[in-house]
């Protein structure tokens, strides 16, 4: 498919069927950025600061006596940064006039699928960050899973609902020990609810807390891997400036430059909502015939 370009409009019509086609990807790539707390970082600003205040105390009173302690409410906050991210292809002319597929709309495919790959990946990282943890190396997945969410529903600080998020390896021994259910994880709308669906395993019997499944989570030596029980609240994801795409005619090379780039960031916000699921993530051997 031969394309000539020559003046600004073409390039912002080919980069806008880029960015549409690598959004679309981006947002069915991975589970994560469905099931944290999303902010938008306003245009001139480095730094989203998200505030917390503490919990107060009620107390009994006795009719006629004055109430002679007071009680402060102290505020806390998390700051969020965002940093770049992004990956350039090189589209030659030749490539697009011999390829019967729409390489610019492959091009917006594969960048996306990297981007959410990407942002998955930061955003499981946080979860060794949890001080609470409960598994081991080398542990099969079980109950303890339940008692991460007995845990954060006894913690006053903790916000439901929850969601537990484990390689795909970790539940295959568990599987009989799920409810199959429909997904309502209190996500933004039916859209966001289809983007993660995919990722959905099930419910538990106690406690409503959905299943969810990731394969970005890093696989250790051991055949390990560190997931976790978490609510909404407990991490958060911002972005300063979405997916992006920049297009550069390369005479030269014949070809055309495509720089994709977003600008985000990750962070934990509520400590005490999350636990660290530690658990085997060791592959099922395939039976023979």
């Amino acid at each position: 498919m031969a394309i000539t370009l020559t003046t600004s409009s073409e390039y912002k019509a080919i980069s806008e069927t880029i960015i549409a086609e690598a959004r679309f990807t981006e947002e069915y790539a991975a589970p994560m950025r469905g099931l944290v707390t999303p902010f938008t970082m306003a245009q001139g600003a480095s730094t989203f600061r998200v505030p917390r205040f503490n919990t107060l105390v009620a107390a009994g009173l006795t009719e006629g006596v004055d109430m002679t302690d007071s009680q402060d409410i102290k505020l806390s906050y998390v700051d969020l940064t965002t940093s770049e991210a992004g990956l350039k292809v090189i589209l030659t002319k030749k490539l697009m006039r011999e390829i019967n597929e729409n390489m610019l709309s492959v091009a917006g495919k594969l960048m996306g699928d990297a981007i959410g790959r990407y942002i998955d990946e930061q955003l499981l990282a946080l979860f060794d960050g949890f001080s609470s943890s409960l598994g081991a190396a080398g542990k099969i997945l079980d109950e303890e899973v339940l008692a991460a969410v007995s845990l954060l529903l006894a913690s006053a600080k903790a916000i439901g609902p929850y969601c537990v998020v484990l390689h795909p390896n970790c539940y295959w021994t568990y599987m009989k020990a799920l409810a199959a259910a429909t997904v309502t994880y209190g996500l933004q709308g039916k859209a966001a609810e289809a983007q993660v669906a995919q990722f959905y395993v099930g419910r538990m019997p106690m406690f409503g807390t959905t299943l969810w499944h990731d394969s970005n989570f890093t696989i250790d030596a051991s055949d390990d891997i560190k997931g976790a029980a978490f609510g909404k609240e407990a991490l958060a994801f911002t972005s300063s400036m979405e997916e992006t795409s920049d297009l550069e005619k390369d005479a030269s090379l014949r070809g055309i430059e495509v720089v994709h780039v977003i600008d985000f960031g990750v962070a934990e916000l509520l400590d005490t909502s999350g636990i660290e699921l530690y658990f085997d993530a060791t592959a099922p051997a395939p039976t023979g015939d």
